[in-house]
């Protein structure tokens, strides 16, 4: 395995018994001192050996110096006039100071290690637990410490037999490499180290790029990281892409190490840069085809049984209801028509200035919108177009003054005569309202104002005037001052007495 940092001296199950030790002799002394036994025992500790709290310290070397300072401290003769260490006092003082630290350096070499997420959380949730219990329970600091220098012990093992780091050469050559003029490098592990391999500049665009620079980048047997630059851009710079070529030949040691140091080449290049990843095992995965497979099966949904299906369909036909005070259901908004053709022609020729007045009608048979007069009609006439037997839609251009004023405004007049129309026509034509006003706005004529009427005897020049600009009525309310009490005579004038 390599060999990225020191070898510990003792195992995990030395350091142990090691610890166990120190805490019996601690506990062998029972009396507690009058003036006070925790900051007696911090004091002479921190005299005997000022770095007793530095994390400089090699923990293996703080458990023996320790233990040291500690046989020395029993064998002088100040021991004879200077109040004994405390149990409780030792244990407060300096297990459960060297257990904090324990903590701390545990979760740094997890994270260190590449352990997931949950892992930390779960094993710093135990961390906070029993180092709560180290403090308030004298008896329980021994084991409890024991535990924890063990569990680090392993992480610290971990850290520094799987740990892979960028060299100088590589790291130089990220910072400069983001300037849009690299296409793609190569990196590998060599001599236990990240390395640069290989890079080639930008030729063609990217997809052209593809097959003709990462096919000789990419070796039998060799695994390496190939970090290949996109054309499009994110708010850090130009994507890039991480093929990660561990082909099935490779040794368990190499697939290990690749990765484990995988995260390490994310962090050193910078995750922020890096939008895509592709692990590859085959030849076929590398090429331009194996990429754009791979972006396809990542975009599908995920494969689901049966069971997963019928729930998924249960749930989009469920009909989620929410009421309340501020609660806006929905209605229907109506029954959209089709229209024909000539009609569709008709709004394309009112739009452009063609005729000022159509007229539709509602087929009930074929349940269609037609257009039955496109014509240019006087305001005086338009009265006369409105049938007194049948429902229907006009459109007409209302060409007038207001306040100095030329305005063009479109009306969509509906109308329906009574009762004398069927149900099912008075039904369709309501229905159908709607939506065909929002047809005749989505071929560019702008609709003013929507009236309904009885009979055409109502369509005026005043009338739609007064539709279109309603008279303001600035009628203030008075305010009625209440009347005051009645008269209660005149005023009376006392003479005021004199004061002796």
């Amino acid at each position: 395995m390599p060999n990225a940092g020191p070898k510990p001296e003792l195992s995990a199950y030395e350091m142990a018994i090691a610890e166990d030790e120190i805490l019996k002799n601690l506990r062998k002394r029972k009396t507690h001192s009058a003036a006070g036994p925790d900051g007696m025992s911090y004091a002479i500790l921190k005299k005997l050996r000022p770095d007793i709290q530095s994390k400089e310290c090699e923990m293996l070397n703080e458990v023996y110096a320790t233990e040291q300072l500690l046989d020395k401290w029993r064998t002088t003769e100040q021991r004879k006039t200077q109040p004994t260490f405390g149990d409780n006092a030792l244990d407060s003082q300096l297990d459960v100071g060297y257990f904090h630290d324990l903590t701390d350096e545990f979760v740094v070499l997890a994270a260190d290690a590449g352990a997931s997420v949950e892992v930390i959380h779960r094993r710093f949730q135990e961390v906070t637990h029993r180092r709560r219990r180290a403090c308030t329970t004298t008896t329980a600091v021994g084991s409890e410490t024991r535990y924890f220098a063990a569990t680090t012990q392993q992480f610290r093992y971990v850290h520094h037999y799987w740990f892979c780091a960028a060299n100088a050469e590589l790291l130089k050559f990220f910072g400069k490499c983001k300037d849009g003029k690299t296409r793609v490098l190569k990196v590998s592990i060599e001599n236990e180290e990240l390395a640069l391999v290989d890079n080639k500049a930008v030729k063609k665009d990217w997809e052209k790029d593809y097959d003709t620079l990462v096919k000789p980048l990419v070796e039998d047997d060799v695994p390496c990281y190939i970090l290949y630059r996109l054309d499009y851009k994110i708010p850090t710079g130009y994507a890039w892409l991480l093929l990660s070529w561990v082909p099935e030949s490779a040794t368990v040691r190499q697939k290990m190490l690749y990765a484990s140091t995988k995260a390490t080449l994310k962090l050193e290049f910078g995750s922020g840069h890096i939008k895509e990843e592709l692990n590859a095992t085959t030849k076929e995965e590398t090429t331009l085809k194996g990429y754009q497979k791979h972006k396809i099966d990542f975009s599908a949904p995920a494969p689901l049984t049966s069971r997963e299906e019928e729930l998924a369909e249960i749930r989009k036909s469920e009909v989620k209801t929410d009421f309340g005070i501020d609660t806006k259901q929905k209605t229907l908004g109506g029954i959209n028509c089709p229209i024909s053709d000539p009609t569709s022609q008709a709004l394309v020729d009112m739009q452009r200035g063609a005729y000022n007045y159509l007229q539709f009608r509602i087929d009930l048979d074929e349940e269609k919108i037609h257009v039955v007069n496109a014509a240019n009609i006087d305001i005086l006439k338009l009265p006369s177009q409105i049938p007194t037997d049948h429902a229907r839609y006009h459109l007409y251009l209302f060409k007038h003054q207001h306040e100095g004023n030329h305005l063009d405004s479109v009306v969509f007049v509906y109308s329906m005569p009574g009762y004398s129309c069927s149900i099912r026509e008075r039904m369709m034509y309501s229905s159908c309202k709607g939506p065909f006003s929002a047809t005749i706005e989505n071929h560019g004529i702008e609709i003013t104002k929507k009236i309904e009427i009885d009979n055409g005897e109502e369509l005026t020049e005043e009338f739609l005037y007064e539709e279109l600009h309603p008279r303001k009525l600035n009628l203030r309310p008075q305010f009625s001052k209440p009347k005051g009490p009645p008269s209660r005579g005149a005023k009376r004038l006392t003479k005021p007495q004199a004061t002796e």
